[in-house]
C-alpha cells in the first residue's frame, strides 16, 4: 500500500505537471559540454568548514597510535543521564573517542528529560574505538520513540580508519541527524587512488600509472580487486563510455610497485578509448560507508556533505519511512596534494544504497557527484529454492543474505525464465540444515552462488495454487514486504560518475524533477539483476520531469537479457508512467522498454540523441539507429513525444523519421506523426 507521504508527494508533482501543461512549448535545454572553469565551479564549492591541518597523515597516524585512554569529552555519563532539553557533548581538542561517543549517546537516548545532543562545533579526529562499529557510533534502546534530536552543525569529522563506517545509527526511530556538517577520512585512508596514465602497452594488456601525492598508493593498487575509471584532464569530466567500459583488474597477477609512486599491471581486457595523460580514479572493492541507517525506523539525515568513504555514501538496509534531505555526496573541495590536483572521488561504490526496505525512502534535493558507482540504488533480494513440498506447502529457501522476511509477510516465486508463479502469505518458519540432495550444488541463475554456503529457511505459505506445483530447485523468491516500495526520489542533481543515475528494484514511487548529467551508465534504469541477487520487477511508479543530460544510455524499464540475447519475454514490470521527461546527447539506447504492461510515454523529449555515427548499441537486439527500442510489450500508449535534432547534431545516424521499433509488442496506441515536420513516433515492426 503506497503510504500516505508518497500519495500526497505524487498529488504535489502531478498539480505542478498540470500546470506544466498549460503552458506553451518551452525553449530547448541548454545543451553544451561545460568548459573547465565552469564545471569546478558546479562541482566543487571554494569552502569547507574543516580545519585541513588535521587532513594530513602524520596528524592522524599519532592520534590512532596513542593508546592511552583519550578524556574525549567533558561531559559526565551523570550529565547524560540527568540533563534536560538538548545536552552538549563537548570533545576536548580536536579528539572523539568513539567509544566514549557512544556511550553518551546512549544514556542521554534513554533519558527521557532529553531531547536530543549537541556537538559543540569544530573540526575533529575521530577514532574508531568501538569494536567492529563505526567511528560515530549511535544506537538506540527498545524502549524510546519520541523525537530525539541529534545537532551536529557547525562539525567537521576526519574519520582514521578506512575498514570501519563514518555514523552509525541503528534500531532507533524518529531521529533527527542534522547540520549542517561535513566529514571524510584523513589522507592516509582513503579508499582510492588517483593519478595519470603514463604508459600503454595495449598488446599486453598493460598499463603504468602514477598516482598523485598524497593519495594511497600500495594499499589501493596492489592488494585489492580495482576499477579504473579515466577522467579528460582538462575538464575533469569522466570519460564517456566508448563502450561502457572501464580497466578492470582482477587479484594481485601483473602488479608491479615501480618506485616513485608509479605502478603498472594487466588488465582483464581491452580498454577503448584510453590514451597517455588522462586522469584516473582506482577504487577497489573493500571499505565500508560514509552514513549507516541500520535498521531504523522514521528517522531523518539532512543538511550533511559526505566528501569521501570507502564504500557506499549512505548505505540503508532493513529500514522504514526514512528520509534524506539535502544530503551532499562530492569530492573534497581542495587540492590534497601540492601538485595542486582536485580530487576526484566521492563514494568509492554508490552513492545511496538501500536494501530490504520495509517501506520506501525518500531522498530530496541531495546533489550526488563522482561516485564510484549508480548515484541511488534501492532493492530486495532474491533468495533461491532450495526444496519444494506441495503437501506441507513449503518451501526451503536458501541465501547467503540476512533473511528480511517474517511471518505474515509476502513471498512472490518465480520460475527460472521468470515467469511469476504466485504470491503468497508466510504463516510460520524456521531455520534448517541444507537438504542432502542439493549438497555441492551451484546455482544457475545467481553467479558463484554455492549451496553449501548458504543458511536454509523452511517457510510455510497459507495457500498453494496450482501454478506453484511448477516450482522447482534454483527457481526464486523475493519478498515484496521488504523490497524498498513506497519511495520518492525528488529534486536531486546527478552526475559525473562511473554507474547509473537512479537504478531501482521497488514499487509504489516516484522518480520526479531529477537532473542527471555525464554518466557512464543509463540515467533512470528499472530492472532487477539476478547477478547480483537483487529483486525485483517494478509496478505503480510514476517517472516525471526528469532530465537526462549524458553520452551515456537514457531510460530503460523491463530486465537484462538472457542467455539467448533478448529481454525478459514476461511482462513483470506494469503501470509505469514516463511524462514530460528529456534525453539529450546520448550516443546509445535513448530509452529501452521492454518486458512490461500498461505503459504509458508522454510528452518525452529527445534532444539530438544518436549523432555519433557509429553503433552504439548495448545489446545485439536493439536495432541499430533505434530512439525508442519496444520488446515483450504487451500495452503501452504514446502520446505528444517529440524528437529534436537541431545543428548541434554532428554524425547524424539515428532513424528520426521512425524512431520506434516494435519486437513481439500488442495493445501499441499512439505512434502516428503529428505534423510532416514534427514527424514524431511513428513505428517499425520487426517481429509480432
Amino acid at each position: 500500500m503506497v503510504s500516505r507521504k508518497l500519495v500526497a508527494i505524487i498529488c504535489l508533482l502531478l498539480s505542478a505537471w498540470e500546470g506544466v501543461q498549460a503552458q506553451e512549448s518551452s525553449a530547448l535545454p541548454a545543451l553544451h559540454k561545460p568548459r573547465a572553469e565552469e564545471f569546478q565551479h558546479y562541482l566543487w564549492p571554494a569552502s569547507t568548514l574543516a580545519d585541513t591541518r588535521l587532513a594530513h597523515s602524520s596528524a592522524s597516524k599519532a592520534f590512532r597510535q596513542n593508546n592511552r585512554r583519550l578524556l574525549a569529552s567533558t561531559n559526565t555519563a551523570a550529565q547524560a543521564e540527568n540533563g534536560e532539553g538538548v545536552i552538549e557533548y563537548r570533545p576536548v581538542g580536536f579528539n572523539i573517542d568513539s567509544g566514549d561517543f557512544a556511550t553518551f549517546f546512549a544514556i542521554a537516548h534513554a533519558n527521557k528529560k532529553a531531547t536530543g545532543i549537541r556537538v559543540a562545533p569544530g573540526t575533529y579526529h575521530v577514532n574508531d574505538n568501538v569494536p567492529d562499529q563505526s567511528h560515530i557510533y549511535m544506537r538506540c534502546g527498545d524502549d524510546r520513540e519520541d523525537d530525539f534530536e541529534v545537532d551536529f552543525t557547525g562539525v567537521f569529522f576526519y574519520f582514521t580508519n578506512w575498514e570501519h563506517a563514518g555514523i552509525q545509527l541503528e534500531n532507533c526511530t524518529n531521529i533527527d541527524i542534522h547540520g549542517p556538517f561535513e566529514q571524510t577520512y584523513t589522507n592516509d585512508q582513503l579508499g582510492y587512488a588517483q593519478g595519470t596514465i603514463v604508459g600503454i602497452n595495449e598488446d599486453a594488456l598493460e598499463y603504468t600509472v602514477e598516482v598523485d601525492e598524497e593519495y594511497p598508493g600500495e594499499r589501493v593498487m596492489m592488494t585489492q580487486a580495482i576499477a579504473i575509471s579515466l577522467f579528460h584532464n582538462d575538464t575533469l569530466l569522466i570519460k564517456s563510455p566508448d563502450p561502457y567500459m572501464d580497466i578492470i583488474v582482477g587479484g594481485t597477477d601483473g602488479r608491479k610497485s615501480l618506485g616513485n609512486r608509479k605502478y603498472s599491471f594487466k588488465a582483464r581486457g581491452v580498454t577503448p578509448n584510453v590514451t597517455v595523460g588522462d586522469y584516473f580514479v582506482a577504487r577497489g572493492n573493500l571499505g565500508n560507508n560514509g552514513l549507516r541507517f541500520e535498521k531504523v525506523k522514521n528517522c531523518t539525515a539532512r543538511d550533511m556533505t559526505i566528501f569521501h568513504t570507502d564504500g557506499f555514501g549512505v548505505y540503508e538496509p532493513f529500514g522504514r519511512n526514512n528520509s534524506f534531505l539535502n544530503i551532499q555526496i562530492r569530492p573534497f573541495p581542495y587540492p590534497l596534494g601540492r601538485d595542486g590536483k582536485l580530487p576526484l572521488c566521492s563514494s568509492s561504490w554508490d552513492g545511496f544504497h538501500i536494501t530490504g526496505a520495509h517501506s520506501g525512502t525518500f531522498i530530496k534535493n541531495s546533489y550526488i557527484v563522482n561516485t564510484g558507482d549508480d548515484a541511488i540504488a534501492t532493492s530486495g533480494f532474491y533468495y533461491l529454492v532450495a526444496a519444494v513440498d506441495p503437501g506441507q506447502k513449503s518451501v526451503t529457501i536458501a541465501t547467503d543474505r540476512e533473511i528480511t522476511f517474517n511471518p505474515g509477510d509476502l513471498l512472490t516465486f518465480y520460475a527460472q525464465d521468470t515467469e511469476r508463479l504466485g504470491t503468497q502469505t508466510i504463516t510460520k518458519m524456521y531455520s534448517v540444515e541444507e537438504p542432502n540432495e542439493i549438497s555441492g550444488k551451484t546455482s544457475e541463475i545467481a553467479t558463484d552462488f554455492k549451496y553449501d554456503d548458504a543458511d536454509f529457511m523452511k517457510v510455510f505459505l497459507d495457500q498453494w495454487p496450482a501454478n506453484m506445483n511448477r516450482l522447482r530447485f534454483d527457481d526464486s523468491a523475493s519478498s515484496p514486504s521488504n523490497n524498498g516500495d513506497g519511495f520518492a526520489f525528488v529534486n536531486n542533481t546527478i552526475g559525473n560518475l562511473r554507474g547509473r543515475g537512479v537504478l531501482c528494484k521497488s514499487s509504489n514511487g516516484v522518480i520526479a524533477h531529477n537532473r542527471f548529467f555525464n554518466l557512464k551508465g543509463f540515467g533512470i534504469i528499472m530492472s532487477p539483476e539476478h547477478l547480483w541477487v537483487e529483486s525485483d520487477f517494478v509496478n505503480n511508479v510514476l517517472v516525471l520531469n526528469n532530465t537526462i543530460n549524458s553520452y551515456a544510455p537514457g531510460m530503460w524499464l523491463g530486465m537484462a537479457p538472457s542467455a539467448e540475447g533478448m529481454p525478459g519475454m514476461y511482462t513483470n514490470n506494469y503501470n509505469v508512467d514516463f511524462i514530460n521527461n528529456t534525453v539529450a546527447n546520448c550516443a546509445t539506447s535513448p530509452f529501452l522498454l521492454t518486458s512490461a504492461a500498461g505503459i504509458t510515454v508522454t510528452n518525452t523529449t529527445f534532444v539530438n540523441v544518436l549523432c555519433t555515427q557509429k553503433d552504439m548499441r548495448n545489446y545485439d537486439w536493439e536495432v541499430n539507429g533505434t530512439i525508442v527500442m519496444v520488446a515483450n510489450v504487451k500495452g503501452v500508449t504514446f502520446s505528444g513525444n517529440s524528437v529534436i535534432k537541431d545543428a548541434r547534431c554532428k554524425h547524424p545516424y539515428g532513424n528520426y523519421d521512425h524512431p520506434v521499433v516494435l519486437i513481439n509488442a500488442t495493445n501499441v496506441n499512439g505512434l502516428v506523426a503529428k505534423t510532416s515536420v514534427d514527424s514524431l513516433l511513428q513505428a517499425d515492426s520487426t517481429g509480432g
